[in-house]
């Protein structure tokens, strides 16, 4: 498995991250799943960080909010999560929204400034439009692999890339692709 310091940091302040966001909504239970998920027919699976499920439901408790959680430097939290998070963290949220069928998502994020370890909440709802496109993306991809294609990049893609990437060395590949001015 790859590692790095990064995604081992991640991993140790999880639970820090669950256990400050359970004292900020006491009216939640969160758990970790611990579990794998996929929709076998798409090839697409995820392996969500924490549920949240309101202590007050009369209901059977199932989980109501899928939590991602993440860690950041102060100045990569200022540079990549204002105004908002890095777009792949958000495609992140929305994929395991989508293959968990929860409609609320939690994007979680710790940034590590010495004693102070503030947590930032992004909440969002199911972006629908983002899930009826998802399993056509998932197709032309799952083709691509069985053709040993690289997957073509779509006119859309390339402002996708620039926000996950933003970088000048990115321009060309979006003028490649028809994105670029």
């Amino acid at each position: 498995s790859i590692d790095s310091a990064v995604l081992r940091r991640g991993r140790i302040f999880e639970q820090a991250i669950a256990s400050e966001l359970q004292e900020t909504h006491p009216e939640w239970i969160i758990k970790a799943p611990a579990i794998y998920l996929e929709i076998p027919e798409l090839r697409f699976g995820c392996t969500p960080d924490f549920f949240a499920h309101y202590r007050d439901s009369d209901e059977v408790p199932c989980p109501k909010v899928i939590i991602q959680t993440k860690t950041s430097t102060p100045q990569k939290y200022d540079d990549e999560w204002t105004p908002a998070p890095p777009t792949g963290y958000l495609m992140q949220m929305q994929s395991e929204m989508f293959i968990s069928g929860i409609s609320q998502g939690l994007l979680a994020v710790m940034v590590m400034d010495g004693f102070a370890m503030p947590i930032h909440e992004y909440a969002y709802d199911v972006d629908t439009a983002f899930h009826e496109f998802l399993p056509g993306v998932l197709e032309r991809f799952w083709r691509s692999v069985r053709d040993l294609r690289e997957p073509k990049l779509q006119r859309e893609d390339g402002g996708t890339l620039a926000k996950m990437y933003p970088s000048p060395d990115l321009e060309p590949v979006l003028a490649l692709h028809g994105s670029g001015g």
